[in-house]
């Protein structure tokens, strides 16, 4: 694998992770103001 093949797939997973954390918080907070 080439450098950029590592560096794309490590950003991707990153940005994954980030999207899934922020998604996560946004229902908790959605869920909490409901109440």
């Amino acid at each position: 694998m080439a450098w950029q093949d590592v560096a794309g797939l490590l950003t991707g997973v990153a940005v994954l992770a980030v999207l899934t954390q922020v998604i996560r918080l946004f229902l908790d907070w959605k869920q909490s103001g409901m109440k």
